[in-house]
């Protein structure tokens, strides 16, 4: 959150919108996953998890920029 809220900071913004968080939300997470065995040796990775964790949550209404 902290790396999103300085993208927002660079941009002029003093708020953070989901595409701050999405930008870096790879980058920041993935290491933090442990895929299972049966999943790693299918070439499931930890890049690929936080991605299409992603692409299946909704943005709430409301917070994207106008």
């Amino acid at each position: 959150m902290k790396v999103a809220k300085a993208n927002a900071l660079l941009d002029g913004r003093n708020f953070v919108l989901p595409d701050d968080v999405k930008a870096y939300a790879v980058d920041a997470l993935a290491h933090r996953i442990v895929v299972k065995a049966e999943y790693s040796f299918e070439g499931v990775t930890g890049e690929e998890v936080v991605r299409e964790a992603l692409e299946k949550t909704p943005v709430p209404k409301g917070a994207e920029e106008k």
